[in-house]
């Protein structure tokens, strides 16, 4: 099962959903609004973020994610609007299957970024987050 996990309306989720032959579409929002044409298409719903507090709202993000991949590839649409920043970060940090952003109401799936690092260059990174050490300290 295919997810999509949006804060994206109008033409651009219409987009996203056909280009990628979506099974499930949960809508992400900050505010109520009345045009869910969508919603009877697909199975999903619609998921509102009432708290201000970024911290706690990525949090909830993180948590849909989450239950979305245990139903299948969870796939991450965003814009530019308050959420949009916060959907973008954890779809990154959950690592989700394919994530989107609209350019001109054309949507557009972004690469995937991955970290490749040396295992020598990860320890190294392990050491640093678990004890305060400047790098002369490491190097000894």
């Amino acid at each position: 099962m295919k997810t999509l996990i949006t804060n994206l309306r109008g033409r651009c989720l219409f987009d996203v959903t056909m280009r990628n032959k979506i099974d499930g579409l949960i809508l992400v929002q900050s505010e109520k609004f009345d045009d869910l044409s969508l919603e009877k298409f697909v199975k999903g719903g619609l998921i509102k973020i009432e708290t201000e507090d970024p911290l706690k709202a990525c949090a909830k993000i993180s948590e849909i994610i989450k239950g979305a991949k245990k139903h299948g590839k969870v796939y991450v649409a965003y814009n530019g609007d308050d959420l949009g920043g916060l959907l973008s970060f954890a779809a990154f940090k959950e690592g989700v299957d394919a994530i989107f952003t609209c350019f001109r109401e054309t949507s557009v799936r972004l690469p995937i970024p991955r970290l490749d690092i040396s295992d020598s260059k990860l320890k190294i990174l392990e050491v640093l987050e678990d004890q305060n050490l400047t790098a002369i300290e490491i190097a000894k």
